[in-house]
């Protein structure tokens, strides 16, 4: 299903919008149409918003359920082109925030986003946790952090429009699956804990 976009004559095939903030679009549609939305986009959005109020995604279906971004910051692109054979050329690009491909050690954080859904998001999510922990886990101790950091909301999991009832705007998410990931400051005493009581064992 393909979401139009109120700029231009641009379409989504996906989308991630987190309180406010544009996290992802892959939007399809002419050239010159996707290079004014990225001119609009690259000084924050400052000069969309003046014109268009957000930048929102509604289907022909339902064209009053939007999906709305307002905030637009430190955004990514890679762009292609191919061939329609209806519409001649058309451009293809995603947008992202740059923190979605940066894990920050600092804080022990990071984003994962998947738009293939072939992909196992258990393996996805392990390889997430083993570069983000600062201690060494065995491959067995995955699955079960994994399951524990959900419960106590350290990793948070977006995937349909559901996980975003209680948002304000007009947050969502359409064929992607998103998920935060922030290791708390006593991960540690977690496992040792776990060790203790053979929930892990080595």
């Amino acid at each position: 299903m393909f979401y139009q976009c109120n700029y231009g004559n641009l379409f989504a095939d996906s989308f991630f919008i987190l309180n406010g903030k544009l996290m992802f679009a892959s939007l399809h549609g002419r050239e010159a149409d996707m290079l004014g939305l990225i001119a609009n986009l690259s000084d924050g959005g400052r000069d969309l918003l003046m014109h268009y109020g957000d930048l929102s995604f509604f289907s022909n279906e339902n064209q009053n359920r939007k999906f709305r971004a307002i905030e637009f910051n430190h955004l990514c692109k890679e762009m292609t082109k191919y061939s329609h054979p209806d519409y001649g050329a058309i451009t293809h690009c995603f947008i992202y925030d740059e923190a979605l491909k940066q894990i920050n050690h600092d804080r022990k954080s990071a984003w994962l986003v998947l738009a293939d859904s072939s992909i196992d998001e258990q393996k996805a999510l392990s390889n997430i946790l083993r570069e983000v922990s600062d201690i060494p886990l065995l491959d067995d101790w995955h699955r079960p952090l994994i399951i524990q950091l959900m419960q106590s909301g350290h990793i948070k999991r977006f995937v349909d429009p559901s996980d975003f009832i209680d948002r304000p705007y007009g947050d969502g998410i359409l064929n992607l699956r998103a998920f935060s990931i922030e290791i708390p400051n006593d991960f540690e005493d977690l496992v040792k804990t776990n060790l203790q009581s053979e929930c892990l064992t080595v």
